[in-house]
């Protein structure tokens, strides 16, 4: 887990101002003219600084996510399924397009899709 560290940077000699105080310079040219633009800042300037632990590859616990995944895609699926044939209120269309009725002979050798209305 990383570890957060906040830390005081003023020395807190009462000579110095409050908080942080510098200035820096933007030099730039325009039209063959060289421009510089002061600021000065002024104001409290927080460091956070955050320290951890990088972990290293490991082949087992990608297979684990890659299945993981794979295993949400499938209940996902079951469940849009179930919805659709259940609840939905076109369920009869859908069961209608999701099933085939077959007809197979006595020696099972010969089916036939039986075609029915789509009213």
């Amino acid at each position: 887990t990383p570890k957060y560290d906040f830390s005081l940077l003023q020395s807190g000699d009462d000579k110095q101002s409050p908080g942080i105080n510098y200035r820096f310079a933007q030099k730039y040219r325009e039209n063959g003219v060289d421009y510089r633009t002061l600021t000065k800042v002024y104001g409290l300037r927080f460091v956070v600084s955050i320290t951890g632990k990088g972990g290293q590859f490991n082949i087992v616990n990608l297979f684990l996510a890659i299945g993981s995944g794979i295993g949400f895609m499938v209940i996902a699926g079951i469940v849009c399924d179930a919805i659709l044939m259940y609840v939905h209120r076109s369920r009869e269309t859908y069961r209608r397009g999701k099933f085939s009725i077959c007809e197979v002979d006595n020696d099972g050798m010969r089916a036939q899709i039986l075609e029915h209305s789509h009213a």
